[in-house]
Order: structure tokens, then C-alpha cells, then sequence
């Protein structure tokens, strides 16, 4: 049984040559595109030549994975799916969505023995996806958080699956899942947050909203706007969760989600309320001692938190570093120096990196008494 897991966020660097290596091994071909309309600079026609005796087939089509065309034709090359072939690909392109012409051919795919597809990309609309089984699912655990699963019609082998909902997964969980290429959450000095999520290369880019407004007290209150590719939310000290699931609401608009659930609380959202009640307690109304706080992502696929402990009861507190490999994407660790305490963790440990920063306050309270 195979499934189709659309790709959420572009695979670039490092994690797409892993990528490419790891279905390599599945894959009989790789095939590209060449539309005759569009032509093909330097880099491209050089790149040809070097493949050339790797071509398996070439043939001329108005139709390939993805991709029909109306009154034109195309040239799809089929390679043969060779490490030489794989280590040629890489050296022209950073990232999958750089298979356009006029630069390189377009839509590069792999394909399997029987010509299915095992990667297919619509490089021009920032869209690919995987078709895998399980067992090819587990080989590529460090490409989870670019994947969500598509839960429509059932493919060849598949069998029909029940309409997941973003809308149950933990506050935090949901920008991962919507992922984009960045995430930035940090406080601003009117005692509030802030909120921006690049929606470059998403089901969300090129949406316009304009600005939402809700203030139910001069402390509790969010409003958020999309357009140019950006997501911006701002809410008072205690609506961060609030300002995320505004994100939600709107990317779920995007997916055309049909039906909606109550709010479901998990631990990740336990650190997160805590953190805006940290935070809160911090600021007691007065703008010159609310602490800063900046949460984001990097682009090794990862998040970084800093928070300013200067003029609080826990300045003078220190943490040696501390590290937790478990895999790529699931490692955490943490620091305190200088009055700030600073976290990194993998795309799937943001919770984490926030409870470490609790731990250490909580102990040291705990130790004082």
C-alpha cells in the first residue's frame, strides 16, 4: 500500500540531498521536463550534455506527472537514476522548486521500476509530493516535518482513510504542519506579541486579508493581516495561542478544510499558556521592564528561543549547556549566561526547548526554599 504525502514547505541544502539519496534507492529513472516554449540557459543545456549518457528515453508530449498542456509540447528526458546522476542533479540546485526553466529542466521526478512515481514535482506552483509505502515512510523520518499526508481519493494499492483535521493538533504543532519557510514569535514593547510566518512556496502564498481586528481589554486583544506572502499577527501579553490559531483559521481556509472540532489542549500547550503567563507576570503594566522574548526558526530546519532574564529574580541565574541528541529532527538543548537563556531544539521540539526554560526557574525556586 502506498500513500501520498504532499510536501508542506520546500526541501533545500542538506535536507534535499538526503532526500534524493534516500528515494535513489527506490528509484529506477528520474525524469525532467523540457518545455519547448521556454528555453533553457547555460547551466541547463550543460547540464544535458553531462547526462547524456545516462538517457534511458526521450520523447516528445504534451502531458507528463502533473503537468498537461493545451496547443504545446514538451521533451521528457528519462535518466537512469544513478549516484553519478543524483550527484549532478545536486551540484546545479539548492532547493527541489529550482527545477525551472529557463535555468535547469522542469519538474524533476524519480520513478519506480514500474514508472510510478516516488517523487513528482510542479516545480513553477511550489508543489511536490511523495507516493510511499510504509516501510519507504519509516526510511525518511528526518523528512517529517515537510510532510502532511493527503487524505483524498485513494491511490493504486492504497486504501481509503478518514479527513484528518488540523484543527486537533496542539497550538504549537499546527505551524509545523502548516509549516513555512520562516517562523518568528516574539514580544514587542507595548506588552504583547508578535507573530510572522513567511508563506512563501505555501497552499497559503499570494492570500490577502486585511486586518481582523478583536480587543476585548487594553490587555486582551489580537489582530492579524496576510498579504505579500506574509502572515502578521499582534495580541496583548496573554494571546499568543490565540494569535497562533488565527494562523490556523487562515491556513486551514487555504486547505479547504470541511469540518471543525473544538479546541484540544496538550502539553504543548501547557508550556505555551505558561509562557505568556511568565511573560505577563514580567511586565505588571509597565513597558520599561517587560522582558524580550524571540522565538524562531533557522535555516537548519530548527527553532531558537532567547529569553532576557535582566531585572527579573532569576538574573543571576546559570545553567551549564546542556544537549540531548536523539535524531535530526528531535534533539534539544539549552543554556543560561549573562542574564538569558537561550534554547535550540529540531522542528519537532519547540515544547521541549520551552519546558527546559521552566525546569531551570522551577528548580531554581525550589532550591531558595
Amino acid at each position: 500500500m502506498r500513500r501520498m504525502f504532499n510536501m508542506i514547505m520546500e526541501p533545500r541544502g542538506k535536507v534535499l540531498r538526503q532526500l534524493i539519496h534516500a528515494l535513489g534507492r527506490y528509484s529506477s529513472s528520474v525524469q525532467m521536463v523540457l518545455q519547448e516554449d521556454n528555453g533553457l540557459g547555460e547551466v541547463g543545456d550543460a547540464l544535458l550534455a553531462r547526462l547524456e549518457p545516462y538517457l534511458l528515453e526521450q520523447r516528445r508530449q504534451s502531458h507528463w506527472l502533473g503537468t498537461s498542456l493545451v496547443n504545446s509540447h514538451a521533451t521528457v528526458y528519462l535518466f537512469a537514476a544513478a549516484d553519478s546522476v543524483f550527484g549532478e542533479l545536486l551540484a546545479v540546485s539548492d532547493g527541489l522548486y529550482d527545477w525551472q526553466q529557463p535555468y535547469l529542466p522542469e519538474d524533476l521526478a524519480l520513478l519506480r521500476e514500474d514508472g510510478s512515481e516516488i517523487l513528482c514535482s510542479i516545480c513553477h506552483e511550489h508543489d511536490a509530493y511523495l507516493l510511499i509505502s510504509d516501510e519507504e515512510r519509516r526510511t525518511l523520518d528526518f523528512f517529517s516535518p515537510y510532510l502532511m499526508e493527503n487524505h483524498g481519493a485513494p491511490h493504486e494499492d492504497s486504501e481509503p482513510r478518514g479527513e484528518m483535521n488540523p484543527l486537533q493538533m496542539p497550538t504549537l504543532q499546527r505551524l509545523l504542519e502548516w509549516h513555512a519557510p520562516r517562523v518568528l514569535i516574539e514580544t514587542v514593547d507595548n506588552a504583547g506579541w508578535s507573530l510572522e510566518v513567511d508563506l512563501h512556496g505555501t497552499c497559503a502564498a499570494d492570500r490577502t486579508v486585511p486586518y481582523i481586528s478583536t480587543e476585548r481589554s487594553a490587555a486582551d486583544w489580537v489582530s492579524w493581516q496576510a498579504s505579500g506572502n506574509q502572515f502578521q499577527a499582534l495580541g496583548g501579553p496573554g494571546n499568543l495561542a490565540e494569535m497562533i490559531d488565527s494562523f490556523s483559521d487562515f491556513a486551514e481556509s487555504a486547505w479547504q478544510i470541511r469540518e471543525t472540532c473544538g479546541p484540544v489542549f496538550h502539553r504543548e500547550e501547557v508550556a505555551l499558556r505558561r509562557l505568556c503567563d511568565w511573560y505577563l507576570g514580567r511586565c505588571d503594566g509597565d513597558r520599561d521592564v517587560c522582558r524580550t522574548i524571540r522565538i524562531a526558526t533557522q535555516e537548519q530546519c530548527e527553532w531558537l528561543v532567547t529569553i532576557d532574564l535582566s531585572g527579573t529574580e532569576w538574573e543571576g541565574l546559570s545553567q551549564s549547556p546542556r544537549s540531548v541528541p536523539v535524531s535530526m529532527y528531535e534533539w534539544y538543548e539549552s543554556e543560561i549566561a549573562d542574564g538569558l537563556f537561550v534554547g535550540r531544539g529540531g522542528i519537532k521540539r519547540l515544547e521541549t526547548v520551552l519546558e527546559l526554560f521552566f525546569e531551570a526557574i522551577d528548580e531554581s525556586e525550589r532550591s531558595r526554599h
